[in-house]
């Protein structure tokens, strides 16, 4: 059975597809890295201390080097002093003549400027309580996490366009044996109707499984270039105005990273299972891609209709690896049977078994009952 699955792994990556769509992830990688990392608030040009202007990676490690100057618990305290400093520097180099460090932007939600409805503190800024972060039993902890900030950003807008890259790979996996007529001796030979299936199913898993942690690695490896890994204990409610701000599960950015991994993780099998299936189903490779394409794309519109039913599209590969949409189910239940504050993590987990084994069961069936001509 390891020689088999070897020998398919070997055929998959020695076709064309690999590399069709490795250049398709690899383009669109490269787009987000700069949209997101190169052309961000962190990396625009910054005036340091001494009145020296530096942009890019310069721009984001001077921004570190301010960050970690306040970096620690988000309290009433530590905002007045990110503030009180932010108001010095105004006074001295003038409203509009002087580009800030990123945290003074940041911050700027705690100012009372036009917000005269909002909780102040007794330091006269917007209290932390009442300025839409969310609280826990403890202060959050806040630091320079944009290299964490910018792998969540990428991840989160790059899950269609992975998935793409395994539908591409995974198409021929059974129909190019259909096409080349291979898939007659295949099942004239011994293991033709089990193992050859089972090789070819565990294949496809590797390539997606190992693909997925390599994809979410890289991209945080790349990020770290411009900053480092510093911020990895900050909690993702501090990235104020993102996708994970308003998470109601605490987490720091190690923690959440892995909870990304793995929903893609589990979008990634979903997606293999069904490239699989449409394989074993259609005769073309052209046409398995388009029929994976379809069926992975369908449930994009009940969820964009909402309500109950658009929040159950989850479960599906299409929407399960959007960790920071999926935990926010945890503001309420949609079943409530589970003592957990989020249940859809184990729905997706459930459904993406079931759905394995139904796939693999029609694959067999279909696989093994071919009769080319």
């Amino acid at each position: 059975m390891r020689l088999l699955t070897k020998l398919e792994l070997d055929k998959l990556i020695r076709r064309k597809y690999l590399l069709l769509g490795g250049l398709l992830l690899l383009g669109y990688s490269s787009f987000m890295f700069f949209s997101c990392c190169m052309n961000s608030s962190p990396t625009f040009p910054v005036e340091t201390a001494d009145g020296v202007e530096v942009a890019g990676r310069a721009a984001a490690l001077y921004n570190k080097s301010v960050y970690e100057q306040y970096a620690g618990e988000l309290t009433d305290e530590a905002v007045a002093h990110v503030l009180d400093d932010f108001v010095d520097l105004r006074d001295a180099h003038g409203e509009h003549s002087f580009n800030w460090p990123v945290i003074y932007d940041n911050f700027s939600i705690f100012r009372a400027a036009d917000q005269a409805d909002r909780k102040r503190s007794e330091y006269g800024y917007i209290s932390v309580a009442d300025a839409g972060v969310l609280s826990f039993h403890s202060p959050l902890v806040f630091s320079f996490d944009y290299t964490w900030q910018t792998a969540f950003n990428i991840l989160f807008n790059s899950n269609v366009v992975f998935a793409i890259f395994l539908l591409i790979v995974l198409a021929p996996v059974f129909s190019e044996e259909y096409s080349s007529g291979a898939a007659n001796v295949i099942l004239s030979t011994r293991y033709g109707k089990s193992k050859v299936i089972q090789a070819k199913f565990t294949a496809a898993f590797l390539i997606a499984a190992i693909s997925a942690v390599i994809f979410c690695v890289v991209l945080l490896a790349c990020g770290a270039y411009f900053a480092g890994f510093e911020g990895w204990n900050a909690d993702i409610q501090t990235q104020f105005m993102s996708n994970q701000s308003q998470i109601p599960i605490r987490m720091n950015n190690l923690q959440f990273f892995l909870v990304v991994m793995l929903f893609y993780w589990l979008s990634a099998v979903g997606t293999a299972v069904l490239a699989c299936c449409c394989s074993a189903l259609c005769k073309k490779s052209l046409i398995a891609l388009i029929m994976s394409g379809v069926l992975y794309f369908l449930p994009y519109f009940p969820m964009k209709l909402g309500g109950v039913l658009g929040e159950w599209m989850f479960i599906f590969p299409i929407w399960s690896a959007k960790a920071q949409w999926v935990l926010r189910t945890a503001e309420h239940k949609l079943v409530n049977l589970l003592p957990l504050s989020c249940e859809m993590p184990v729905w997706i987990v459930i459904f993406t078994l079931i759905f394995t084994v139904v796939s693999f069961l029609i694959t067999c069936k279909s696989f093994s009952e071919y009769q080319g001509t």
